[in-house]
This record gives structure tokens, C-alpha cells and sequence, in this order.
């Protein structure tokens, strides 16, 4: 069989789960509404939610089953899902997809160590780096965060609210590990100029 034939087989498998999985998550939902939300989520954030749990696990198989589990839970929590601005979804659907690939794999590895439930991280970061200082409390952080111009605001909340790797941020932007680390670098020296200066005229 030629490659590019074998490629397309592949391919067809892939799409065809997909589109099984999401008839699934569709056939869970009451309303035309929340079917049109969910289908949303998955078209927009699949790929991206399967990048994060690929880089975990590194096969297929378990990736899929990762990102199988993740939109079991955001379906079961959707009307919480449903309340989150749109432009926080992304890094919200990617760390509930993270929180849950570590969480099978801790399991597969018969270890019992569980991720925190996402629903709760995401507004209750658990630890703070060294450009902050801690006693500025989590709401004063934010503010600052929300400072910051956008491309600035994206790698810093991946990293500082959502714990994310520089790999990760760089599978979910989808640029180099080298770049990642770029972007996030200038970032966290532009969020310390702030705060200097916030406190500063306090």
C-alpha cells in the first residue's frame, strides 16, 4: 500500500472517532442550545486538548481516551463551563484536559497522587513564583495580569494561573519550545514592571 493511501486511511479512522465521540456527547445534552455549545467546544478545542494529553502520554490511544474523559466532565459540569468568558475556554478546556491525562496516567503508573479538580484551580492557583511576591494575594495578581497587553496576558496566565510548562504553552500556541520560552520570558519581565510601579504609588 502506498503511503499517502495508508495516510488517508488513518485519517479517516481519526475523523470517524471524533465524530462518534461528539455524537456521544450531543446525545448527552437536553437542549439545542447546550447541543450547539458542546459542538462548539469540541470543534474549537479537540485538537488543542488532545496536543496537551498527547504530550503526556506520547500515543494515541491514551491521548484520545484523556481527551474522551476531559469532555465527560465538561459535559457534566457544562452549565459551569458555560459561565466562563469566551476568551478564557481555551486555557480552561486545555488544563482540564492536562489535569486529566496526569490523573490517568498517575492510575496507569498505580500511583495515587490526583491533580486538584480544575474547577476549583482555575480561580485558586495554588502556588506563586518568585517575581511575585506572595503577600500581594491572588486577586491583586490578577489585576496586574489583566494589565498586561494580550500577548503578554496569554503566556502568563497559562503559566502563573494554569501552571502550564513552557512545552505546553508551546503545543498550544503552537510555536517552537525556543519561542515559548521568549514570549514568556519578556512577559514575566513586563508583569514585574507593572507591579513594581503599582506598588511603588501605592
Amino acid at each position: 500500500m502506498h503511503f499517502g493511501e495508508y495516510y488517508d486511511i488513518l485519517e479517516t479512522i481519526y475523523l470517524k472517532w471524533g465524530y462518534d465521540m461528539l455524537s456521544l456527547y450531543l446525545a448527552m445534552v437536553d437542549t439545542d442550545e447546550d447541543r450547539s455549545f458542546v459542538e462548539m467546544l469540541y470543534t474549537k478545542y479537540q485538537r488543542d486538548m488532545y496536543g496537551v494529553a498527547f504530550g503526556i502520554f506520547h500515543n494515541k490511544s491514551d491521548a484520545e481516551d484523556a481527551v474522551h474523559e476531559s469532555f465527560l466532565r465538561i459535559v457534566e459540569n457544562l452549565d459551569k463551563i458555560k459561565l466562563i468568558s469566551a476568551d478564557k475556554l481555551r486555557y480552561y478546556l486545555v488544563i482540564i484536559s492536562r489535569n486529566t491525562s496526569l490523573n490517568l496516567l498517575n492510575k496507569k503508573n498505580n500511583k495515587y497522587e490526583p491533580v486538584r479538580d480544575d474547577l476549583v484551580t482555575l480561580e485558586d492557583p495554588e502556588r506563586i513564583e518568585d517575581i511575585i511576591d506572595a503577600k500581594l494575594g491572588v486577586d491583586k495578581i490578577k489585576g496586574y495580569i489583566h494589565k498586561l497587553k494580550e500577548t503578554d496576558f496569554e503566556v502568563i496566565y497559562m503559566w502563573l494561573i494554569l501552571e502550564l510548562s513552557s512545552a505546553e504553552i508551546a503545543t498550544i500556541l503552537n510555536i517552537s519550545l525556543g519561542a515559548a520560552r521568549q514570549r514568556l520570558h519578556k512577559a514575566k519581565k513586563n508583569l514585574r514592571i507593572i507591579i513594581e510601579s503599582e506598588e511603588n504609588d501605592e
